[in-house]
Formats: structure tokens, C-alpha cells, sequence
């Protein structure tokens, strides 16, 4: 999407997010959660993040490979989080309600 672009390989998103407020580069390319956090933690810095993905891939979860029982009951607790709502709400509260970040250290 971007073939003009030049890779700049970090650390973690955190030296990637300081390069950006620094000016050492244009953009940041990571998942929502990270840039949603970094504008968060840096109001003063005039970041902000696309609300549309630039692409979008599945999400899993590492399970042991001989733990049926495991695996069944994360899929039942995720079933129900996103049967009852819940999994909406906690969307809210960690990703638009950035609230909580001033508690980090």
C-alpha cells in the first residue's frame, strides 16, 4: 500500500512511537491497540491513528496442543464475552476510554 515507503525496523512500538514524535520518521505502522495507546500517552504530541486498518488479520490464542478441556473452555469464555456484550464493553473501556493509561508507570 505504501511502495514508496522506506522500513525503518525498531526495538519494540515504543522507540517506533518516539521516532514519529521525533521527527526521525513520518509514520508508525502497528496494530490499533498500539497507536490508540500512544496517542493516548502522548496527548501533547499531535499523534493520531487511522480509525479504518490498513489491513485486517485474525487475532489467535496459544494453546497447549494436548488440552482439549483448555481449549474448550477459552472458546466457551470468548463465546460469552461476545454473546453477552461484554466483549464490546471491554473494546470500549481499554481502546476508546484511554483513561486508565495514566495509571501505567
Amino acid at each position: 500500500m505504501l511502495p514508496n515507503s522506506i522500513l525503518v525496523p525498531t526495538k519494540d512500538s515504543a522507540v517506533g512511537v518516539q521516532m514519529v514524535i521525533d521527527d526521525e520518521v513520518d509514520a508508525l505502522v502497528a496494530d490499533f491497540p498500539t497507536c490508540a495507546v500512544a496517542v493516548a500517552r502522548h496527548p501533547e504530541a499531535g499523534l493520531s491513528a487511522l480509525m479504518s486498518p490498513l489491513t485486517v488479520e485474525p487475532l489467535g490464542i496459544a494453546l497447549p496442543p494436548n488440552s482439549p478441556l483448555l481449549v474448550n473452555l477459552v472458546e466457551n469464555y470468548l463465546e460469552t464475552l461476545e454473546y453477552t456484550g461484554l466483549l464490546m464493553r471491554f473494546k470500549a473501556r481499554w481502546l476508546s476510554d484511554t483513561s486508565w493509561i495514566s495509571e501505567l508507570p
